[in-house]
C-alpha cells in the first residue's frame, strides 16, 4: 500500500481502519466476529459515489495480513481505472454533505423544505433550489465542482 494511508477509526469495541488515497476513502479493514466465535477481518475496496458497483469489491479473511493482501490485490485492479472525475464526485459529495449538516446545525431549512423553494443559508445568503449547488461551491469554498453525469 505505497500511496495509501490507513487511519484508525475511533470506535469502542471495534478494530477498524479506513484506507485513503489522498483525501478519498478507497476502502477499509475491520475486525468482525465470525461464526463459531472466530474473528475475521473484513476488507472493502472502492468508493461511492465515484466507482460503479462492478468496480467495488469486498471479502473476509482470517488474519489482518491476509485481509491486507486481498485489499491490495483488489486495489491493484481498481487504481488504474480511477479518474479525476471519480475522485471529484466523492469529494464533492463529502463537501456538500458537510454543508448540509452545517445548515441543519444552524437551524436553517433547505429550499426544498419550503413550499416556495426559497431559504436562507447559515451565512445569510438567500437561496433558491436552483442556487444551492453554485452557492455551496462558490461561497463555501468547495474545492471540487459538482461532477457532471455521463
Amino acid at each position: 500500500m505505497t500511496s495509501l494511508k490507513r487511519r484508525r477509526r475511533e470506535t469502542e469495541n471495534l478494530e477498524s481502519w479506513g484506507i485513503f488515497d489522498g483525501d478519498v476513502r478507497v476502502g477499509g479493514l475491520t475486525k468482525v466476529n465470525g461464526t463459531g466465535g472466530k474473528d475475521l477481518w473484513q476488507w472493502s475496496c472502492g468508493f461511492y459515489p465515484g466507482c460503479e458497483k462492478y468496480q467495488q469489491s469486498a471479502g473476509n479473511r482470517g488474519t489482518l495480513e491476509e485481509a491486507k493482501a486481498a485489499f491490495q490485490a483488489a486495489w491493484d485492479q481498481l487504481q488504474p481505472q480511477i479518474t479525476p472525475a471519480m475522485r471529484g464526485e466523492w469529494l464533492y459529495h463529502q463537501a456538500f454533505t458537510a454543508w448540509k449538516y452545517a445548515m441543519q446545525a444552524a437551524g436553517c431549512r433547505m429550499p426544498t423544505q419550503n413550499t416556495d423553494g426559497r431559504s436562507r443559508c447559515f451565512c445569510g445568503a438567500g437561496l433558491t433550489i436552483a442556487d444551492v449547488l453554485g452557492h455551496v461551491r462558490d461561497d463555501h469554498h468547495m474545492e471540487n465542482e459538482r461532477p457532471r453525469k455521463k
